[in-house]
């Protein structure tokens, strides 16, 4: 195992994978189309790239894919693209590395008993935008499907980085693994991207019994990332 990817999976992480529903086992003409590709789509919302494209340390060839990974303070991640037009990231979830934050005394919380929520707004806002830029490229076909897999997630509680707002409620969950997982046009999915993201990011917090949460509610925090695109 990847000794990265190892890492990974010594705490809660995130498991995405996105694959046209067609499988043409060279729909990439070569890999360095795949590298160009990511390197184009990669969404840079935040401070931190997604997936992250390395510039000084560009991505590496396999077989009939191309890589990266990626070690540094928190940010810990190995992705891969495919000929066949696959994607699939592991990324540490960096509320259980507080040890290695690289902002000071953010860590407040004990490895493995949270899952932030304004974290994890952004970061379905972010796999659905790079799943909507391949898409728009003509590199899913006419459907694809949109994995995301929390894991290590039975006990952990849904918290806010921001002090001054708290939830009314402890929102724990009781299953390991979650996954939120759909398969989808491309139409839509282009059209729709960041309102797909929403609808996700509810199914994963109703996994942690946020009943009445919806994904209007979502819609003022999501809009504070994207208009930064």
């Amino acid at each position: 195992m990847n000794g990265t990817l190892k890492k990974i999976k010594e705490r809660g992480y995130w498991d995405v994978f996105i694959r046209p529903n067609e499988f043409i086992e060279n729909r990439i003409e070569s890999l360095g189309k795949c590298k160009e590709i990511i390197r184009e789509s990669s969404v840079r919302l935040r401070g931190w790239d997604y997936p992250h494209y390395g510039q000084s340390d560009p991505p590496k060839a396999g077989n009939d894919y191309v890589w990266q990974d990626v070690d540094w303070a928190y940010f810990i991640a190995l992705w891969r693209y495919y000929q066949s037009g696959q994607f699939i990231h592991f990324w540490a979830m960096q509320e259980d590395w507080p040890e290695l934050t690289p902002f000071g005394n953010a860590a407040i919380w004990k490895p493995g008993t949270c899952l932030w929520y304004k974290r994890t707004v952004f970061t379905f806002t972010e796999i659905y935008e790079l799943a909507a830029r391949l898409a728009t490229k003509g590199l899913l076909g006419d459907s694809c499907t949109v994995s995301v897999t929390l894991h290590k997630m039975k006990g952990r509680t849904i918290r806010t980085e921001d002090p001054s707002r708290l939830l009314f409620h402890d929102y724990t969950c009781a299953i390991d693994p979650v996954c939120c997982k759909m398969t989808l046009s491309t139409a839509d999915l282009i059209a729709r991207s960041a309102e797909i993201a929403r609808e996700q990011t509810v199914s994963l917090f109703h996994r942690f019994n946020w009943d009445h949460i919806t994904p209007l509610a979502l819609k003022e925090d999501q809009a504070e990332l994207l208009r930064k695109k």
